[in-house]
């Protein structure tokens, strides 16, 4: 077998060639992409905190007080992974948690002076990853984010699970 060399050439993508139905398996590399660059970027300013943590930052620079579930809701992530940019936004000392008052089975969460501190910071650099965004648009000659907008849209009108099933029950298993 050889090595990564001869697997791991961009000119033949084995993934790529395996169809469109990778897409989902595309996105998320592209997604791995974007992020770990950010990432690498953000150790240039250290005030940033990890770029996966920033919408929460902006989550609750905007709203204030949010409980978890409130907060997973709202940047339409799962609860385990809010709780995970939670925690390290916790560690870094940007949000703090606290129970709810009236309902001690609720995690408050929000910004501390330092988390309000660093939102100039984290402002510039979604400055920055916009233009980033519109400069691959502009190359791609087509609006890259409204179209994940529409895609996302759509996929929220009917689910992906839904279109699967439903086209799975016309194409015959012979077809494989």
């Amino acid at each position: 077998m050889g090595n990564c060399y001869d697997l791991c050439m961009p000119n033949d993508d084995f993934v790529r060639s395996l169809g469109p139905a990778f897409l989902p398996h595309m996105l998320r590399r592209l997604s791995d992409l974007m992020v770990d660059a950010g990432t690498e970027w953000t150790k240039l300013a250290p005030a940033l905190p990890p770029v996966r943590t920033h919408s929460t930052m902006f989550a609750l620079d905007r709203h204030g007080e949010l409980a978890v579930t409130e907060l997973a809701a709202l940047i339409r992530q799962s609860h385990p992974h809010a709780l995970q940019w939670v925690k390290a936004l916790e560690k870094l000392g940007l949000v703090a948690r606290h129970r709810h008052p009236n309902d001690a089975r609720r995690t408050m969460l929000r910004l501390t002076v330092k988390g309000a501190a660093t939102m100039p910071a984290i402002h510039h650099a979604r400055s920055v990853n916009e233009e980033v965004v519109r400069r691959l648009s502009a190359e791609l000659g087509d609006d890259l984010w409204e179209r994940l907008g529409r895609l996302e849209a759509i996929l929220n009108d009917r689910s992906y699970i839904a279109r699967m099933t439903e086209i799975a029950k016309s194409v015959g298993e012979d077809d494989r």
